[in-house]
């Protein structure tokens, strides 16, 4: 057995450690030590001492003995009222293990399909505020659009608005989700880039939080009114939390705030992985006309004289738009980095790891063998859509894998079609930037020109 201060590693700068780190390119740096290193290496950071993976089957082996073995590190521990308060994403244990089954019981794959009419009703939102914007004919930060629509979406399939009353107090309710989302506690991989331990002291709910919870409590309680008014099984299940509350009694009693807690974070984690997802595969077929003449193309040919996919059976057809989605979360996953810590004494490819000792996943890195400029869309258009490298990471594995794959896809997939199918869309700048915000990797700067296509495909 070997110790972490047998690895090879960057040396550090003393009292400071790694002070190269910054939180938005974090996984940069970390991905250029493992191509110098290995693929375990060690790295001293505020205050502490790292070990980092980017071997496939060890990081694989570490997100399988999640929750038991492993836990996440977080920049600062959440009080449990803060935790319940934003759903299972960030929880641990056993409270993460109860308010899963919720999770999973509103994603189930038979409710997306009665929801999907919300997802048609924003992506027509998105299309007409898109066609306005082409008539300009200027720049667009196409990212701020696609994350207006992921909001649209998820809020009204949470919740399931009559959807001409979203589209009247829409406003206010993104501006609620986009400050909440700005407030949100650290996601574990910027902990790496910490000048210091995190804080014993556990972090309340911050106030853009809790004014999105008080607005979201609202809402709640006129989905369980309408519950309660109809009796029908299908439209008892028209929403995320409609689904929730028939869980209640099948599968335990949840509390309302627990209910409340897993909507708003499948709302804000949704929305931000789903916005970073299409504007991602945008960004990819913006570069290359070959992929987007082919979305342009399967588009045209699934939808007929739709804009936008008309149901879930028509998104199933759209086999390279989704190999196009699943392409960008390979080189631009949600997450491209994982802390993790040890919650009992372990090993991991024969070093010896003590509980509480810090471990970076990456997780990007393994996914791609370290290569993030070659693209390969065609590697997903396989009966199983699983890529040709091995295991795919973008959503975890093992049992923290996130149930919100499907509707990620769902949306990511329709955006993109409907985009393409009635836009050409260009690179007005080559300036984007990864960055790692508090859920995803998301593609600042990312500016496009669009021209309108007429129902033939060809441009106006």
């Amino acid at each position: 057995m070997q110790s972490i201060a047998s690895l090879p590693g960057p040396r550090g700068i003393p009292l400071l450690g790694a002070r190269q780190l910054a939180p938005e390119t974090a996984h940069l740096r970390l991905e250029e030590w493992c191509e110098r290193h290995g693929p375990i290496f060690r790295f001293d950071t505020g205050g502490r001492r790292w070990m980092a993976i980017g071997e496939m089957e060890a990081i694989a082996g570490v997100l399988r003995e999640r929750p038991d073995v492993f836990a996440r590190i977080w920049p600062a521990p959440l009080r449990p009222e803060a935790a319940t308060a934003l759903g299972p994403l960030w929880q641990e244990g056993q409270q993460w293990r109860r308010t899963r089954r919720l999770a999973i019981a509103s994603l189930d794959a038979d409710h997306l399909h009665r929801y999907f009419h919300a997802t048609r009703v924003a992506s027509g939102w998105l299309r007409r505020g898109l066609q306005e914007r082409a008539r300009d004919g200027g720049p667009l930060a196409i990212g701020e659009q696609l994350a207006d629509f992921a909001v649209d979406a998820c809020l009204a399939l949470s919740f399931g608005f009559e959807l001409r009353s979203l589209e009247r107090s829409h406003g206010d309710l993104r501006a609620l989700v986009q400050a909440a989302s700005a407030a949100l506690p650290g996601f574990p991989g910027a902990v790496v880039a910490a000048r210091r331990p995190a804080r014993a002291s556990a972090s309340a709910l911050p106030p853009a939080l809790g004014e999105l919870q008080e607005a979201l409590a609202t809402l709640l309680a006129d989905a369980r009114r309408r519950a309660s008014a109809d009796s029908s099984p299908q439209d008892g299940t028209a929403s995320f939390v409609s689904a929730m509350l028939a869980a209640r009694g099948r599968q335990g009693d949840f509390e309302d705030g627990e209910i409340l807690g897993t909507a708003a974070g499948l709302l804000l984690a949704g929305s931000q992985s789903t916005a970073s997802a299409a504007a991602w595969a945008l960004w990819l077929a913006a570069r290359d006309h070959d992929i987007q003449a082919r979305i342009a193309r399967e588009a045209s040919k699934a939808l007929g004289d739709s804009p936008s996919p008309s149901d879930l059976s028509t998104v199933s057809r759209l086999r390279f738009c989704r190999a196009v989605v699943l392409e960008a979360l390979r080189l631009k996953p949600a997450t491209p980095i994982l802390a993790v810590q040890p919650v009992v004494r372990t090993t991991i490819m024969d070093i010896t790891l003590p509980p509480g000792t810090p471990v970076c996943l990456l997780l990007r890195y393994a996914t791609t063998d370290g290569d993030i400029e070659t693209v390969n869309v065609e590697q997903w258009l396989n009966d199983a859509q699983t890529p040709e490298g091995g295991p795919f990471l973008a959503f975890g594995s093992g049992a923290r894998f996130c149930p919100g794959k499907t509707l990620a896809l769902m949306l990511a997939t329709t955006a993109l079609a409907m985009i393409v199918r009635n836009f050409h869309v260009e690179l007005d700048s080559e300036t984007v930037i990864e960055h790692a915000g508090p859920l995803s990797m998301e593609p600042r700067g990312l500016m496009v020109r669009l021209r309108e296509r007429e129902a033939s495909g060809r441009l106006r």
